[in-house]
């Protein structure tokens, strides 16, 4: 049987997905790791790098067969009005924890699965006010794409959701005022799961849902 790993789990997303997993294998085939956690879940910061270190230690000894990463984030507005510390913050979370969990997850461990969500609108393309998501993001998908090409027989994959109704997205962000719909996380979590319980060639291990 399956054990799954959520990484991000106390909101949007990957709250979403660590409950279908729950409900899918049962809360004891089940972890999750975030800032905030309830049951069946960790406290970590992935900003920091000892809790980084805790992180990777938990998921050693639960020995997961599948990882997702679903955390994200990262400061809004005019790149050079917000602090460094907020965009080194958001370098952190959205990409050097996700790589560093990706080199142990191919270096060393018995996971069988690693899927980390990006952005369909801040990996390739400007995201004005989100600068250093947008880097974080960009990076993001240039790691996972190099490996699905370095080792195609690795089932690494990247699913890519567009705008979502979450606490990510801030109040005054365009797609708000936009008239388009948002996407529900619900929703997109469910789009996820079956995704990624399907066996896919490398050609089909980054998913990109409409931005």
């Amino acid at each position: 049987m399956d054990r799954v790993a959520v990484l991000g789990a106390s909101r949007g997303l990957g709250l979403e997905v660590f409950n279908i997993a729950k409900q899918k294998l049962g809360a004891e085939q089940v972890q999750g790791f975030a800032r905030t956690m309830g049951a069946n879940g960790h406290i970590a910061d992935f900003s920091k790098v000892e809790a980084q270190d805790f992180v990777i230690q938990r998921l050693k000894a639960f020995s997961p067969t599948k990882i997702f990463y679903c955390a994200g984030g990262g400061p809004f507005g005019k790149y050079e009005n917000k602090q460094w510390k907020d965009h080194l913050w958001t370098f952190q979370v959205n990409f050097l924890f996700p790589a560093r969990v990706l080199h142990w997850v191919l270096a060393e461990s018995p996971v069988k699965q690693f899927v980390c969500v990006g952005s369909a609108i801040a990996e390739s393309s400007p995201d004005p006010n989100a600068a250093s998501y947008a880097a974080s993001k960009h990076a993001l998908r240039g790691l996972i794409s190099s490996v699905i090409a370095e080792s195609p027989e690795k089932d690494v994959r990247l699913f890519s959701p567009g705008y979502m109704d979450t606490p990510l997205l801030p109040p005054n962000a365009w797609p708000r005022h936009s008239g388009r719909p948002l996407a529900l996380a619900a929703e997109v979590a469910q789009r996820l799961w079956q995704w990624a319980s399907v066996d896919a060639d490398p050609a089909l291990k980054i998913y990109r849902e409409e931005a």
